[in-house]
């Protein structure tokens, strides 16, 4: 390798580090974070609403991608309509979680973001919060009305739990009110 490609690969690896700082990557099971599948729209609002006020609120350059199955996605993408995420959608046993961790990529993650928030306790999301700290990127777990799993715990550096009371309506109790 010359000089010349030396100097552009260290200036882009710099670069990257300087635009990394404070950069978060947060993926977001909203179905654990509400309590379920099938929750009224208006509940998938609130929960977003209390995860993005109180627990982060989105900076530029964060990239928030929220997953769950179809059936939450269509009670729940047309509530946060105009919000920055991305969706992903899959159904079936552990489908949202599923759909995030095909997404992630720790290698490429740890490049442009320095932190990783992992708003789940899905005990599956715990290789992928140690692969990220081994690559030196700081991991948050976030967690909501779903269980935390203890291997998750432990391989999170911090820790936030939403204050979302036991509450939780289902569509069928939204449509018959609405």
């Amino acid at each position: 390798m010359s000089i010349r490609a030396d100097n552009r690969n260290a200036r882009r690896t710099a670069r990257d580090r300087r635009d990394s700082q404070g950069r978060r990557l947060q993926l977001v099971d909203i179905e654990n974070l509400a309590g379920g599948a099938g929750l009224a729209p208006d509940e998938y609002c609130r929960v977003w609403h209390i995860y993005r006020h109180f627990a982060f609120a989105t900076r530029p350059g964060d990239q928030v991608v929220l997953a769950g199955s179809r059936r939450t996605v269509r009670a729940a993408a047309p509530a946060l309509f105009g919000e920055p995420v991305q969706w992903r959608v899959r159904d079936g046993r552990d489908g949202a979680d599923l759909a995030l961790l095909e997404f992630a990529d720790v290698s490429h993650a740890a490049r442009r973001f320095s932190t990783l928030v992992i708003a789940s306790g899905d005990h599956i999301f715990a290789d992928l919060a140690r692969a990220a700290g081994a690559a030196g990127m700081r991991t948050h777990q976030v967690i909501g009305r779903g269980y935390a799993s203890i291997d998750l715990w432990r391989a999170c550096d911090t820790h936030a739990k939403l204050r979302l009371g036991a509450g939780r309506s289902t569509s069928s109790e939204w449509t018959a009110a609405a």
